[in-house]
Parts: structure tokens; sequence; C-alpha cells
């Protein structure tokens, strides 16, 4: 989000469950806080960063019923690319 921020990105929000501990740590940044349903109606560009097997019950559930017409959906999966 940060990154984003300081690329230039005008309006930025996160989607969180409510009662995350990252939410404060957003907000103190300035970042907007949204829950998943509200974040999906508001976005152009949705980008999924969930555990995989959470996404396609979060798609299904808070995703799926609520993007935008026209709103970019992608998923990025919890592998991690190290190299030296």
């Amino acid at each position: 989000m940060l990154n984003m921020r300081d690329s230039g990105v005008k309006e930025i929000a996160v989607a969180l469950r409510s009662g995350s501990a990252s939410a404060k740590k957003a907000e103190a940044e300035g970042i907007k806080v949204l829950a998943v349903p509200e974040a999906a109606k508001w976005a152009d560009v949705v980008m999924m960063l969930t555990p995989d097997e959470l996404q396609s019950d979060i798609y299904r559930a808070e995703l799926a019923p609520n993007l935008k017409q026209g709103a970019a959906l992608m998923f990025a999966h919890g592998s991690t690319c190290i190299s030296t």
C-alpha cells in the first residue's frame, strides 16, 4: 500500500476483517480501511492477497456479489520466492 501511495496513486484502500490488528496500522499511515464487500463495491482494481485456501470462499461470499462492473480482479498466491 505504501509503495502505491508513494508512487502517486491517489485513492487506496485496504479491505480487512473487522477487528484486524492491521487496521490500526493502515489507518496510522493514512490508508482507508474498508470491509471486503465495501471495498469490492468501491474499487476499480482489486488484488486479493490472502492465503490460497481462503481465496475461493472470500471470492464467492464477499467479492463476487459486490464487484462493480468492469473492475479488475487479481489474485496472488502464498508462495515465497527467494533468490540470492
